[in-house]
């Protein structure tokens, strides 16, 4: 089959200018005034531009807004910091505004939850998450994941690495990645053609696995090929004893991935702090054109009653590398569910460390706001960090780092 993809003309003229609106703009902080003033307000790519009647000019920027609500006939931007900025006397224009505006900010929004993506099918329906009720909802398939866009700003994303071919009643297809369930629905006529883009998108995965499969154990019969490919697909981590177990070969295939990649020290040394038979091997395709294959492992330890996953990670091209270290909260008999919701958690975040290890005051910096929407907006993260024990950058005395941070288990 074709592949199935959004077609727009190309249109020879250069775009129009964005409009000018005149308005009025009020920002406060908890309920007290701050400053206000009139201004023309100019919708650009990364925020809107305010060009006032007086005073110097200033910008709002996208990724600093938490929320767009509606407040009468107003507009209100809810400001991550806090903050409250009230626009008002927008007349005839305001629904064209607000319509301007919603579309830039989930554009922010989407870019945060995609990387780079082809978008193989665009859909109209409802949408909902667990027992929510299902709400209007455009609906992509991109190359990896179902993604939501409830025109509010509302961006979700469903990986199919985990979600895989959903179940389907009464022409609603319930995703159930770790933690979640999502129902996406009301396509009416287009039911049949989301179906087999799905089918589309689900089908190369597999065959990209298969192709990983042949790559690293050539000669593998088909019939275990065929069941490994589920494990296998880009992004999940491979539990090195289902490797093993069909076939030595691939598992010192995936080893020898780590070594090429600088983590076999880290690996060997993990390997003699946690538990050997249980850890697991990553693989994820580079994320953006600019950058080389990810690779990564978990190991889990096992203290008495308590237990630990350690992870580390190597991008094609990176220098500096660190160990990250994250409690599982139900003990030694949750640690497989924790390495699945760990690697949701990185899914879900494009294998970004920063967002785990960064501190609120530090995401508030300037260039790091989108990592602070991530936390908000993506409940796997929030699991991270509230299980996240620390870090240890490679030097000298990183194994006794490691070591202490594991001790307080």
């Amino acid at each position: 089959m074709p592949d199935i993809e959004d077609t727009v003309p190309t249109i020879d003229e250069s775009p129009p200018p964005p409009p000018e609106l005149p308005l009025e703009w009020a920002y406060s902080e908890n309920s007290q005034p701050q400053d206000k003033g009139s201004a023309d307000c100019v919708i650009e790519d990364k925020g809107l531009r305010f060009r006032c009647t007086s005073g110097p000019p200033f910008d709002v920027r996208y990724a600093d807004v938490e929320a767009v609500e509606d407040a009468g006939v107003n507009i209100a931007l809810m400001m991550r910091g806090g903050g409250r900025m009230e626009l008002s006397k927008l007349a005839r224009n305001r629904d064209m505004f607000r319509a301007a505006l919603l579309e830039k900010w989930t554009h922010v929004n989407r870019r945060q939850a995609l990387s780079e993506e082809k978008l193989l099918g665009s859909f109209e329906g409802r949408a909902g998450r667990g027992a929510d009720t299902a709400k209007p909802a455009g609906i992509g398939i991109y190359e990896t994941a179902v993604v939501l866009d409830f025109g509010s700003g509302e961006v979700a994303r469903i990986p199919l690495i985990f979600s895989g071919r959903p179940m389907e009643n009464n022409y609603t297809f319930t995703f159930s990645p770790p933690g979640e369930r999502w129902s996406v629905g009301f396509m009416g006529r287009d039911t049949d053609l989301f179906r087999r883009t799905l089918e589309q998108a689900i089908s190369a995965l597999e065959a990209r696995a298969q192709d990983r499969i042949r790559a690293l154990c050539p000669g593998m019969p088909p019939f275990k090929l065929r069941a490994l490919v589920s494990q296998f697909l880009d992004g999940l981590a491979v539990p090195v004893r289902t490797a093993q177990e069909a076939s030595p070969a691939l598992a010192d295939a995936m080893g020898a991935e780590l070594k090429a990649a600088g983590l076999h020290e880290s690996w060997a040394a993990c390997l003699e702090l946690g538990t050997a038979e249980a850890a697991r091997i990553g693989q994820k395709e580079a994320l953006r054109s600019s950058e080389g294959a990810y690779r990564w492992f978990f190991v889990p330890v096992v203290r008495g009653g308590k237990a630990a996953v350690v992870m580390e990670a190597s991008a094609e091209g990176s220098s500096g590398r660190a160990t990250y270290v994250f409690r599982v909260p139900g003990g030694p008999d949750a640690v497989e569910t924790a390495m699945d919701g760990l690697n949701y958690g990185l899914v879900m975040i494009n294998f970004r460390r920063e967002p785990i290890y960064m501190g609120e005051a530090q995401m508030k910096k300037p260039g790091n706001e989108h990592y602070l929407r991530s936390v908000e907006r993506v409940p796997a993260l929030a699991e991270l960090r509230r299980n996240f024990m620390g870090r240890v950058s490679h030097s000298e005395a990183w194994k006794a780092k490691l070591q202490d941070i594991l001790n307080t288990l």
